[in-house]
């Protein structure tokens, strides 16, 4: 039989245990999941190919990114211009910046994923580990607080027992 002054003892003991747990897990020090990035997808490397769908030859193409573009130049533009037109272009023999492959946008789109995988799982990694550290510095008084409750309990199973059956 528990006295009522331990009663209350315990009672406040408990109180900070779970006043300390609180403080532990808001007080700065909590758990906050990250924010990760979208998953890359495929769209994202196929662009090229349905941008040239849209189009059914190279020359609308080409005539569109044209038309977007500012029709007015300024003086210096048109001098130069004009001194491009009186001197032949040099003759084109390869592309500036040859279109990947399919399989090389298919390389790089794996490459993605996989880096966005391994960043997720390093994320989810982290994550945990923080988790369980605000586990393990909060163990100690969770456990005083449980047996707090199980000293008490026990105390009115014993109380009602005696109740029940004066001896």
């Amino acid at each position: 039989m528990i006295d009522e002054k331990v009663l209350i003892t315990l009672l406040g003991l408990k109180s900070e245990a779970l006043r300390q747990i609180t403080i532990e897990q808001r007080g700065g020090r909590a758990v906050q999941e990250e924010e990760l990035d979208p998953e890359p997808e495929w769209e994202d490397y196929d662009q090229q190919d349905q941008n040239l769908l849209q189009h059914t030859t190279l020359e609308q193409l080409v005539s569109e990114q044209n038309a977007k573009e500012d029709p007015q130049i300024n003086i210096d533009e048109a001098i130069q211009s004009a001194q491009a037109s009186e001197t032949p272009p040099p003759p084109a023999t390869e592309c500036a910046h040859p279109r990947p492959t399919l399989r090389e946008r298919i390389s790089a789109y794996l490459d993605a994923r996989r880096e966005w995988n391994v960043k997720r799982m390093a994320q989810d990694y982290s994550y945990e580990c923080r988790k369980q550290r605000v586990i393990d510095r909060t163990y100690g008084f969770q456990y005083m607080a449980d047996y707090i409750d199980l000293l008490i309990k026990k105390n009115q199973s014993d109380e009602s027992e005696q109740i029940i059956h004066p001896q």
